[in-house]
């Protein structure tokens, strides 16, 4: 049975081998699209029976002296387990943005989450 670690190396190279190929819209666009990203990582999770729980959470909100806008500052803690063994895996991500209050959550909360993926992809690479 391949460990939780073996699983995120197999799920980071699905995703590898994809963004590799020369006939998916991955390649011949600079830029990856969020939404193909995901199609990617849900269907490789799902067959390496590994499940993701996402934990939001704002660390910091200050008003920007004189402006209407806030810094937010974010954290998202992503646990991946796997469903057979119960083996747990864990990344931290932190985010950031500075605009008007619901923009600057949204934003930071995406940094984050992107940045925790893609901690959970570097180390899986080691």
């Amino acid at each position: 049975m391949m460990s939780i670690h073996d699983k995120i190396k197999t799920i980071v190279n699905d995703y590898c081998s994809h963004a590799k190929t020369s006939n998916n819209s991955i390649r011949k666009n600079s830029r990856v699209k969020d939404t193909e990203i995901l199609e990617i990582l849900h269907y490789s999770l799902l067959l390496h029976s590994v499940l993701v729980r996402c934990s939001p959470k704002i660390t910091e909100d200050r008003r920007v002296e004189g402006s209407p806008e806030h810094v937010i500052l974010a954290q998202v803690t992503l646990r991946l387990t796997d469903v057979f063994t119960g083996e747990v895996s864990e990344t931290i991500g932190y985010g950031s943005a500075q605009a008007s209050i619901g923009k600057a959550i949204v934003t930071a909360m995406l940094n984050a989450t992107k940045y925790a993926w893609l901690s959970c992809i570097k180390n899986a690479r080691r």
